[in-house]
């Protein structure tokens, strides 16, 4: 048994807890309804925690709800009986239920799983919208990787710009820099194998030798 572990397994009749009358968590009709699908098809799995202190619930509250809603009556679970002073209690009920202390989700996982099929996602809880609100911070996620790679270029043209500032500055300078940004590698590989510039630096390329071989290009193909 793990040191960490600052519980005990107890069974309680219903009547014995009572729900925190501070617990600041609230749930929509529509959430409900998900949760009492849930725990009708798979049970409740367990997690309701209880401060032996006060018999307040510090999590589970709408599970507890439901269970009123299904057992009709007073009825006998199993807890987490915990041992905690009126402080840490409300503490504890805010922090279980804190997105900020629950992590996110990885989308490229959720992709997987999404392909896999055969996984109902009403019963995980998810409706359409929340698809259509994971694709959005899918693309938000790229999008900030493309402002990373413009930034990292950007940063290049300033240290050309700083390291050549004693040479030639107008033939030099990184004003004469246009910097072609691709979403990925194979963008960029698909550039590179339509205007034959294989032999050239990968990074820079020299203006009037692009425009040679465009020229040259455009000569065979007359």
């Amino acid at each position: 048994m793990s040191k960490f572990e600052k519980y005990e397994t107890i069974k309680l009749k219903r009547s014995e807890i009572k729900g925190a009358d501070y617990n600041p968590r609230k749930i929509s009709d529509d959430a409900k309804k998900r949760l009492k699908r849930n725990i009708k098809k798979v049970g409740l799995l367990g997690g309701i925690i209880v401060n032996k202190n006060t018999m307040n619930i510090v999590s589970g509250h709408q599970r507890v709800g439901i269970l009123d809603e299904l057992e009709k009556g007073d009825y006998e679970l199993t807890v987490s009986l915990v041992d905690l002073t009126e402080k840490e209690e409300k503490e504890q009920n805010m922090f279980l239920n804190n997105a900020n202390a629950m992590g996110e989700w990885d989308y490229d996982l959720i992709d997987e799983l999404w392909n896999i099929g055969d996984i109902d996602w009403g019963m995980a809880g998810f409706e359409e919208t929340d698809f259509i609100m994971i694709d959005q911070a899918q693309r938000e996620e790229q999008d900030k990787d493309i402002t990373k790679q413009q930034s990292e270029e950007i940063g290049k043209l300033k240290t050309i710009r700083a390291e050549r500032k004693d040479g030639n500055n107008k033939k030099n300078s990184a004003d004469n820099y246009i910097c072609l940004m691709f979403k990925d590698d194979n963008d960029k590989e698909l550039f590179v194998n339509e205007y034959k510039l294989q032999n050239f630096d990968p990074t820079y390329i020299d203006a009037a030798a692009f425009m040679r071989v465009i020229l040259k290009q455009r000569h065979n193909e007359k």
